[in-house]
């Protein structure tokens, strides 16, 4: 149940749908040919008539332990959905190493994730409604708990949700939300106030890119990111104590890569995040 003061369609930026769902697209023709006759219903409520959660809390013990709360959607990775493509900016690299292919994600990538994605395209101010009516009723909950919470609706996607939806306003309205953040490979920052992007370092990567973002995500080999924690704690920021991005001091995360062993340029080396930030030659901006 939502408090009763909160309105969602105050949030949702309307007239930026179309210009949204045309972004959700690879091929619209496939996708409306495929899709078009599923309704809301169809995609989001189960047998048992209960709607699909949109936004989930993963259990990071460090951030709850300080007080904050983060919320994630997990939508189909990349191109999986026929038609569809919720990171634009993904590099093949990327696409390899997802996280959506590995461990319990997979499990959910058919069940949930592809119903989630297609009935945003299609019903996206619906969609958007019942996400902001859970974020509302979520904060009220943590409220209680003297919890803050920010909401992160990429988790494994690359949208523009800033287009659709007014953080500034949600800030300005719900006492104990902090905003939004995400992950990108987009090469051009819009960040604003209240929504915070981190860019996804990969094999297609510049420093003058990079350079736009005041923090840097790297996915680098376990091994290595203990080393480069250890002799440059000062650099980088290890980013599975956190998920929060945003509370980050140093400006430069290290994300272990989850698989085995890999030829795949977009996970780093120690070797080459040493000689990509020049800390051989300790010229690395913090």
């Amino acid at each position: 149940m939502t408090t009763n003061k909160f309105n969602p369609q105050k949030y949702i930026i309307t007239e930026n749908i179309p210009q949204f769902q045309k972004f959700m697209q690879s091929d619209n023709v496939t996708a409306l040919s495929l899709y078009s006759h599923l309704t809301y219903n169809d995609l989001m409520v189960l047998k048992s008539g209960r709607r699909r959660d949109i936004i989930r809390v993963p259990s990071n013990k460090f951030d709850i332990e300080n007080g904050l709360v983060s919320m994630v959607q997990y939508l189909a990775p990349a191109q999986h959905v026929s038609g569809l493509n919720v990171c634009r900016f993904a590099s093949e690299g990327c696409k390899k190493s997802c996280l959506g292919y590995t461990g319990r994600m997979a499990l959910n990538v058919e069940r949930t994730y592809v119903q989630k994605t297609i009935a945003l395209y299609l019903h996206t101010e619906k969609y958007l409604t019942d996400l902001l009516n859970d974020l509302d009723t979520e904060c009220y909950a943590y409220a209680k708990e003297d919890k803050f919470v920010y909401l992160r609706l990429n988790g494994l996607s690359d949208l523009p949700f800033d287009l659709v939806i007014d953080f500034d306003l949600l800030f300005e309205d719900i006492p104990n939300f902090l905003g939004g953040y995400d992950y990108t490979k987009k090469p051009v920052n819009d960040q604003t106030i209240n929504h915070h992007y981190t860019y996804s370092w990969n094999e297609r990567s510049t420093l003058q890119i990079a350079n736009r973002f005041d923090r840097v995500a790297y996915v680098v080999l376990k091994k290595d990111k203990v080393r480069l924690m250890s002799e440059y704690p000062d650099i980088f920021t290890d980013g599975n104590i956190s998920d929060i991005r945003p509370k980050d001091i140093t400006r430069h995360v290290l994300l272990p890569f989850k698989g085995k062993v890999t030829d795949n340029d977009f996970v780093m080396s120690y070797d080459a995040m040493v000689g990509l930030l020049g800390l051989d030659n300790k010229e690395c901006v913090k």
